[in-house]
């Protein structure tokens, strides 16, 4: 299985740099171009920002796992893997719904070419996530109840609201990702009340997902952070109830004054991932075999 998903990370950035050179870095010319734009059209600021989060991913799924591959730590080569797992897999799931939208709509386009090489890459990228999802890093968060431990870390005010950011990052480039890959996102800009009914149900799937495979975002992948059950094991009708609590207005801030209300909500919280431990007496150990 190793050797399978060394071969597979390898393919990530042989696929994306194969993808460039295909189409002419056509995305990379157009994003050059924006930002020339975005100087003297404030209007474009919104498409400038998208399509940077866009680009940052594109860079994060090159340079990444060459980093893994060449790296000879353990430990770095086990958080590598986990973020790499968790990025690759919430951008092909996200990915689905616009191939599925575009052979609804009659296919990969006219050209012949174009069907081979959009259908092949996202075969691979299918055969990609399938081996990083049955290779489970060693770091693998599992889902526990709170209170089977006395101990425990939790995770502090200016990391969750890190994770509030680069979580809003993530889930913006995945947004727009698979409404510009659709070919949706023209109409889907110019419909106010639209945009915002899309944004609030992708807010919402984005977490459900993340926390449901992973039990944790990128932006808590990266503090070591991950959610837990409080008061019993956590399960995925807690991680969609926490989701959807996100809802409330002002509970992305609700932290600040220790209010946490998807937390509350849903009975669960964040900490520090493996930071849970029991407390054992001294001689309790040996009362109990007596």
């Amino acid at each position: 299985m190793k050797n399978l998903t060394t071969a597979a990370i390898i393919l990530i950035p042989l696929t994306y740099i194969g993808w460039f050179f295909i189409w002419n870095f056509s995305s990379e010319k157009y994003y050059v171009q924006l930002l020339s734009e975005a100087l003297t059209e404030p209007r474009r600021w919104s498409d400038l920002f998208k399509w940077t989060m866009i680009e940052l991913s594109t860079a994060f799924m090159i340079i990444v796992p060459i980093v893994y591959l060449l790296s000879s730590d353990q430990a770095m080569k086990n958080k590598l893997y986990s973020l790499i797992r968790l990025v690759f897999i919430m951008e092909l799931l996200f990915s689905l719904p616009s191939v599925i939208l575009i052979m609804f709509r009659g296919g990969f386009g006219p050209e012949l070419f174009n069907y081979i090489t959009l259908g092949a890459r996202f075969l691979i990228f299918i055969f990609i996530g399938v081996v990083l999802w049955m290779d489970k890093p060693a770091n693998a968060i599992p889902r526990i109840n709170l209170s089977d431990y006395e101990l425990v870390s939790y995770t502090g005010g200016n990391q969750r609201l890190l994770h509030y950011f680069v979580d809003s990052c993530f889930f913006t480039c995945l947004s727009f990702d698979w409404l510009l890959a659709a070919g949706v996102y023209e109409y889907y800009d110019q419909n106010v009340l639209l945009s915002y009914l899309v944004s609030l149900i992708n807010f919402v799937i984005y977490y459900f997902v993340a926390e449901a495979l992973f039990c944790q975002t990128l932006g808590k992948a990266l503090t070591g952070s991950c959610v837990v059950g409080v008061g019993g094991r956590l399960s995925t009708g807690q991680i969609l109830g926490r989701s959807f609590a996100r809802l409330i207005p002002f509970d992305p801030l609700s932290f600040l004054w220790n209010g946490k209300w998807h937390d509350k909500a849903s009975s669960t919280t964040v900490v520090h991932a493996f930071s849970w431990e029991d407390i054992v007496f001294e001689g309790e150990d040996t009362k109990e075999q007596a």
